[in-house]
């Protein structure tokens, strides 16, 4: 058996990653070529999440990864060794990394990979749901603690030194409960315009003046009520499920709904009337700006543009 607590290199430039799977059927000629893939692609999946909350954006990251975690989280492949499989990762060097975070001493790989093993360890008594559930799928993907008995981590960061930890039958367990606990929910209204509706099954989706979608259930008798209000702003009361990372409405169990038009006439009408847009920039006592090129900020990257612009449906 191997053992990557032997690393040759007592302070690395670069974070070194040991992932060993352990068990009887887990001999390198034992382990189908799918079983190595998805224990690669899963360790990189959660410790780029863990990437993304360090930096902050895990409450609201569903799309594409900054370029920081990006590069972060680039490991290279140095070895797959025989006996139970034990496959060697590497980090970015720290000049391959972006610096300019406010990350005091440590790397953001140093951050992400700590805090991918305090989730496994448990010494966390804050373990994020999203990470909680990238590595139960890690998990349930392998089959730990059934057809594989366990995955040990073993890594080396400049920051931290040596640390070793399991992904086991009683870790996937815990980790599950953490992925799958119950959102918060709680009496309360939700405003937005409604965008679309299913009749016969009875659900809608209400767009937020923040942009997002929050999904509506509602019964038959709320139905008329719905159709009337399809493309118009509203105020559906009901019982509101929350994200409990981000702390936004991400359902609706209507008990009742309100026309934000007939609450505020005099505002929509106001909102409603035909202005050009010379009219509009005139009364904000703003200029048109007629070349794009003008709106380009050359601190972002490729990445964030392209973030933006997919987050505008561009």
């Amino acid at each position: 058996m191997n053992h990557p607590e032997n690393i040759a290199d007592s302070a690395p430039e670069s974070a070194t990653l040991h992932i060993v799977l352990e068990g009887d059927d887990a001999k390198l000629e034992d382990v189908p070529v799918q079983d190595i893939m998805r224990l690669i692609d899963g360790t990189i999946r959660s410790i780029s999440c863990a990437a993304e909350l360090v930096v902050g954006r895990g409450t609201r990251s569903r799309g594409r990864p900054n370029a920081a975690v990006k590069k972060a989280t680039a490991f290279r492949l140095v070895a797959i060794q025989p006996g139970s499989i034990n496959i060697m990762l590497r980090g970015p060097k720290q000049s391959e990394t972006d610096m300019s975070l406010p990350l005091d001493d440590e790397q953001l790989t140093d951050l992400a990979i700590k805090k991918t093993l305090d989730a496994l360890e448990g010494d966390s008594t804050d373990v994020d749901p999203s990470l909680a559930s990238r590595l139960t799928n890690l998990g349930d993907d392998l089959g730990v603690g059934e057809r594989y008995e366990t995955v040990r981590f073993a890594a080396e960061t400049k920051s931290a030194g040596l640390r070793t930890c399991h992904l086991n039958q009683a870790t996937r367990a815990r980790l599950r409960q953490i992925a799958h606990k119950p959102k918060a929910e709680a009496q309360s209204v939700v405003s937005g315009t409604l965008v679309a509706a299913d009749f016969e099954r009875s659900t809608a989706r209400l767009r937020t003046s923040a942009n997002r979608s929050v999904k509506i259930a509602f019964t038959a008798d709320e139905a008329d009520a719905i159709q009337q209000l399809l493309r118009q702003k509203a105020d559906l009361d009901g019982v509101v499920t929350f994200d409990p990372e981000t702390q936004q409405a991400e359902s609706v169990e209507v008990r009742s709904i309100e026309s934000t038009h007939q609450q505020h006439p005099e505002l929509c009408s106001e909102l409603e009337a035909n202005y050009t847009l010379e009219e509009i920039a005139a009364q904000q006592g703003v200029t048109i700006i007629e070349d794009p090129s003008k709106l380009h900020i050359p601190e972002l990257t490729e990445e964030e543009i392209d973030a933006f612009c997919e987050a505008l449906g561009l």
